[in-house]
C-alpha cells in the first residue's frame, strides 16, 4: 500500500488531505472492480459464429467513434480477434466486451448489446458515455449477464429486471463525481432483483434518496454479498445505522462505507467473520473499539479514520495477525497504544495519529515487524523516549512521524541510519542529546528531516548537509552551536532549510554565489549571527517563497536583487530585527508587479521613504524611522495594480479591486503624522490595524466602522482629537482596541463590543467620559476645558504630513490572496518578538 502523504497535518489538514487522495483510492477500487468481473483473457481462437454480432459491434463501434483506439475493429476481420472482445470457447459467440479506461465521450444506443445475446460480461469504465432511455431496462435480454461495469451520469431510474445471474455491479461514476444518482427508492430498489450478486461498487454515486432501511435491505437481498463499496462525497451519502446484520454477512470480505453520514456506535462481530477490508473513514460512528475486532482473524486492512471513536484500543486487536494497514487516525482514542501492536509481523501500515494517546511507545513496535513502512503517531500525548529501532528489522521503514507529542530524552542516531527512511518528522517534543555522523549518508535515501522544536545540542554533523536526496532540512529552536558553513550543502535538491533560532553562526561566503544549489524555496536563517545577505541568494532568481532572515546583526541596505529572488504561491520577507537602514535605490522595476502575502521589516533603522511592493496581505513597518509615503517609491501611483491574476482550482482568474482584499497593517512606532484618511475605510478584509506611537492628529475617520472584519485596532500614542465616532460599535468582531494617550473628547459610545473593552483602552484622554471610565459625562459631554493627559513615553514624532493621498497609496497597494489560514490576533500581539511559524503559517 502507497503511504500518505509526508506532509505533517493537524485534524482539519489530515482530512483536507484524505479528500486530496480520494480519486487515487477510487481508481484502486475500480481496478479491482475490473478485475473481479470486467478484465477478460486473451481471446480464443475461433471466428465469430454470427455475422449479426459483428455488425452490432460495428454499430457499438460507429457510436463510439474511436477509430484511432481500435484499429483491430475492422469489417471482414474476426471478431473474436478485435480488441476488448472475448468469445465462447467452440461456439465463437461473444461473451465478453472490455473497453474500459478508454476515456471515451459518446452517446450509447443501448439495443447495441441486445444483438450480443450470450454476453455475460461488459466493462466501459473510466469513459463518460451516454445511454438511451433504454437503458437498464434493456439488460432484460442479456440472461447470462455475470458483470457489469458501467460508468454513467444523470438519475438512474430503478427499473433493473431481474437479473440472477449477476454477481458484479459497477455504476461508480468516473471520474468520481455526482453525476449519477440513485432514484425511485434508492439502493434497497436496486438490489431486490439481484439476488446472486456478490460485489456491488457504487463509490460516490449520490445515494440520499435511499430509504431508511437501506442497510437492512442489503442484508437480506443480498446473502451471497462479498464486496459493498458505497464510498460518497459529503452530501450525497447514506444515513443511519450499520446494522449488525450485514455486518455478519457470512461471505462479506469487503465493506467500505468512507465518507457517509453513517451514526452510532460499530456493532459487534461475529466470531465466523470473513471480513478482509473495512473502511469507514469520515462518518459518524461513534463509542469505542469492541473487543470482538479481535474476531476479524482474516482482516488485511482496517481504515476507521476521522471519526469520533473514543476509549482505548483494545487488546484483542492483536488477533488481527493477517493485517497490513491499520488506520485509526483523526479520533478520540485515549490511553496507551497497546504493546500487542509490536506482535502483528505483517503490519505495512500505522497511523494512530491525531487522537489523545498517551504513555511511552511500546518498546516493541520499531523493531517487531520487517514489513513495516509507515508509522504516524503525530498529534497525541506520547511521552517517554523513543525506542532504539534496530536497522536491521526495520529495513523497509520509509517515514515516521512523532510530531507533536511530549517524547523526552536522547534522540535515537539509529534513525538517521534506518536503511529505506525518506521522511523523519519528530518535530515539536522535548528530545535532547546530541547527533552523531550518519554512517554511509551517500548511500541514504533521507528527503525529509525535521528535528524542530525540541531540546537537541552540540554540532550539526557535517554529514547531514550531505545526503544526496535531502529536500527538507529543519533543524530550528533546538540548541545547536557552533558555525554552519553554507558551502557544506553539497546537492541540488534542497528546497528547505530551517537552522533558525539556535546557537549558531551561519557563514555565506562570497563563493557561494556560484554554489550548486539553485532550487529554495523556504529559507529560515532568523537568528543565525549573519553580518549580511547571504551571497549565494544571488543566484535564486524567482525561486524562494519564504525567507527569513530576521534577528541577525545585517545593515546598510535592502539590495535590489532581494526583490527578485521572491516568488511562489506564498512569498514571505521576514528582515525584522535587524541595523538595516534603507533601500537600495534606484528600485527594481518588477517590485511593482510583486505580490506579497507578508512583507516584515519592523524594528530596523529604516527612514526616508516607504517601499510598497504591488500587493500586500500583511505589511509590518513598525518601530523604524519613516516619515513618508512617497508614489515614487513605485515609480508612480499610474501603474499600481488595482487587480491581480491569480490561479484557482487550474484556471486564472482576474481580482478587481485588490486593496479590498488587505488583511494586516502595522505601521506603529514610526514617525507618521497628519491625519487617518477617510480612504481606509475601502479596506474591507482588513483585521488588524495598528497606527500607534506616531504623530497622527485630527479626528478618528467614522468610516472605519465600514471595516467589519477588523479585530484589532490601535490607534494610541498619537494627537487624536474629537469624539469617538459611534460607527466604531459596528465593529462586531472587534477584540482589541486602544485608542489611549491621545486628545479625544466626549462620550465614550455604548454598544457593540466598545462597551467590553477595559479602563486601559481609554486612559490619558482628559476629555474622554463615561464607561468604563469612572469620569461622568455629566454637564461635560465635549469635554471642554480639559487638558489633554500627558501620554508615557513613545517614539518621537517629526510632525511632517501623512497626508489622506498618501495613506490612501500606501495601504490601497495592499492584497492578501494567502494560502493560510487567517491570522490569530491575541491580546498582547503588539508586545515582544514575532517568529514566522511555518507549519502553522502564522506568526507566534
Amino acid at each position: 500500500m502507497a503511504p500518505p502523504h509526508h506532509q505533517a497535518t493537524t485534524s482539519a489538514s489530515w482530512i483536507l488531505l484524505l479528500w486530496v487522495s480520494a480519486v487515487p483510492l477510487f481508481l484502486c477500487s475500480s481496478c479491482q472492480a475490473r478485475e473481479a468481473g470486467g478484465t477478460l483473457p486473451p481471446p480464443p481462437a475461433g471466428r465469430c459464429s454470427r455475422t449479426d454480432e459483428a455488425s452490432s459491434l460495428l454499430q457499438l463501434f460507429s457510436d463510439l467513434n474511436i477509430t484511432a483506439e481500435l484499429p483491430s475493429w475492422r469489417l471482414g476481420t474476426d471478431c473474436c480477434t478485435w480488441e476488448g472482445i472475448r468469445c465462447e470457447q467452440g461456439t465463437g459467440y461473444v461473451v465478453g466486451l472490455n473497453l474500459g479506461e478508454r476515456f471515451m465521450t459518446a452517446h450509447v444506443n443501448a439495443s447495441r448489446f441486445l444483438g450480443l445475446p450470450r454476453l455475460s460480461s461488459i466493462n466501459l469504465s473510466w469513459n463518460i458515455l451516454n445511454y438511451s432511455s433504454s437503458f437498464p431496462s434493456m439488460l432484460a435480454g442479456l440472461p447470462n449477464l455475470t458483470h457489469l461495469n458501467f460508468s454513467m451520469e444523470g438519475t438512474l431510474a430503478l427499473e433493473f429486471p431481474r437479473l440472477p445471474r449477476l454477481v458484479s455491479l459497477d455504476l461508480s461514476p468516473n471520474p468520481p463525481a455526482y453525476e449519477l444518482k440513485l432514484a425511485n427508492g434508492g439502493l434497497g430498489t436496486l438490489v431486490n432483483s439481484l439476488p446472486g450478486l456478490q460485489e456491488l461498487y457504487l463509490d460516490f454515486v449520490d445515494l440520499s434518496d435511499g430509504s431508511a432501511g437501506w442497510c437492512q435491505a442489503l442484508a437480506f437481498a443480498l446473502p451471497k454479498l462479498e464486496v459493498l463499496n458505497l464510498r460518497s462525497l459529503p452530501g450525497c451519502g447514506l444515513t443511519g445505522r450499520v446494522p449488525k446484520d450485514l455486518l455478519w454477512l457470512p461471505k462479506l470480505e469487503t465493506l467500505d462505507f468512507s465518507s457517509n453520514s453513517i451514526t452510532g456506535d460499530l456493532p459487534e462481530f461475529s466470531p465466523t467473520s470473513v471480513l478482509q477490508v473495512l473502511r469507514l473513514t469520515l462518518t459518524g460512528l461513534s463509542g469505542e473499539l469492541p473487543a470482538s475486532i479481535g474476531y476479524l482473524k482474516s482482516m488485511k486492512e482496517l481504515e476507521l479514520a476521522g471519526c469520533n471513536l473514543t476509549g482505548q484500543i483494545p487488546n484483542s486487536i492483536a488477533n488481527l495477525i493477517d493485517i497490513n494497514s491499520l488506520v485509526l487516525a483523526g479520533n478520540n482514542l485515549s490511553g496507551p497504544i497497546p504493546p500487542v501492536l509490536g506482535g502483528l509481523k505483517q503490519l505495512v501500515l500505522l497511523d494512530l495519529s491525531d487522537n489523545s494517546l498517551s504513555g511511552h511507545i511500546p518498546a516493541g513496535m520499531l523493531s517487531s515487524s520487517a514489513k513495516l513502512e509507515v508509522v504516524l503517531l503525530q498529534n497525541n500525548q506520547l511521552t517517554g523516549p523513543i525506542p532504539s529501532p534496530d536497522p536491521k528489522k526495520l529495513s523497509n521503514l520509509t517515514m515516521l512521524n512523532l510530531q507533536n507529542n511530549s517524547l523526552s530524552g536522547s534522540f535515537p542516531s539509529s534513525l538517521l541510519s534506518l536503511p529505506s527512511l525518506r521522511s523523519l518528522l519528530l518535530n515539536k517534543n522535548q528530545l535532547g542529546g546530541q547527533l552523531e555522523e550518519i554512517p554511509n549518508a551517500i548511500s541514504s535515501f533521507l528527503e525529509e528531516i525535521d528535528l524542530s522544536d525540541n531540546k537537541l545540542q552540540g554540532e550539526i554533523p557535517s554529514s547531514i548537509f550531505k545526503l544526496p536526496g535531502l529536500r527538507t532540512l529543519s533543524l530550528s529552536f533546538n540548541r545547536f552551536n557552533g558555525t554552519v558553513d553554507l558551502s557544506m550543502l553539497q546537492n541540488a535538491t534542497m528546497s528547505k532549510l530551517d537552522l533558525a533560532y539556535n546557537l549558531l553562526t551561519v557563514l555565506s561566503k562570497p563563493s557561494d554565489a556560484d554554489s550548486i544549489f539553485h532550487s529554495f524555496r523556504v529559507l529560515n536563517l532568523a537568528s543565525c549571527n549573519l553580518s549580511g545577505f547571504p551571497d549565494f541568494l544571488r543566484g535564486q532568481y524567482q525561486t524562494v517563497s519564504f525567507l527569513d532572515l530576521s534577528n541577525n546583526k545585517i545593515s546598510g541596505e535592502i539590495p535590489r536583487w532581494i526583490w527578485e529572488v521572491l516568488d511562489g504561491p506564498i512569498k514571505a520577507l521576514n528582515l525584522s530585527h535587524n541595523l538595516l537602514e534603507g533601500f537600495e535605490l534606484p528600485l527594481p522595476d518588477i517590485i511593482q508587479y510583486k505580490n506579497f502575502d507578508v512583507l516584515d521589516l519592523h524594528s530596523n533603522l529604516l527612514q526616508g521613504p516607504l517601499v510598497l511592493p504591488g500587493a500586500l496581505g500583511f505589511l509590518d513597518y513598525s518601530n523604524n524611522r519613516l516619515d513618508i509615503i512617497r508614489h515614487g517609491s513605485l515609480g508612480d501611483l499610474a501603474y499600481y495594480q488595482d487587480s491581480v491574476k491569480i490561479t484557482l482550482k487550474g484556471e486564472e482568474v482576474e481580482i478587481k479591486k485588490i486593496l479590498n482584499i488587505l488583511v494586516t497593517v502595522d505601521l506603529s512606532g514610526n514617525h507618521f503624522g497628519g491625519g487617518i484618511p477617510s480612504s481606509m475605510g475601502k479596506l474591507q478584509r482588513l483585521v488588524l490595524l495598528n497606527i500607534s506611537g506616531n504623530g497622527l492628529g485630527g479626528s478618528i475617520p467614522a468610516v472605519l466602522g465600514d471595516l467589519t472584519n477588523l479585530e484589532s485596532l490601535d490607534m494610541s500614542r498619537n494627537m487624536l482629537t474629537g469624539k469617538i465616532p459611534d460607527q466604531l460599535t459596528r465593529l462586531t468582531f472587534l477584540a482589541i482596541m486602544n485608542v489611549s494617550y491621545n486628545e479625544l473628547s466626549g462620550r465614550i459610545p455604548q454598544g457593540g463590543q466598545l462597551s467590553t473593552f477595559p479602563n486601559s483602552s481609554f486612559e490619558g484622554n482628559a476629555g474622554l467620559c463615561g464607561p468604563p471610565l469612572s469620569r461622568d459625562c455629566s454637564g461635560d459631554e465635549g469635554g471642554e476645558g480639559r487638558q489633554p493627559a500627558a501620554p508615557p513615553p513613545a517614539a518621537p514624532t517629526t510632525g511632517i504630513d501623512w497626508g489622506s493621498e498618501k495613506i490612501a497609496f500606501a495601504l490601497g497597494a495592499g492584497m492578501g490572496v494567502s494560502l493560510c489560514p487567517i491570522f490569530l490576533w491575541k491580546k498582547g500581539f503588539f508586545e515582544g518578538h514575532r517568529v514566522w511559524d511555518w507549519g502553522h503559517c502564522r506568526w507566534r
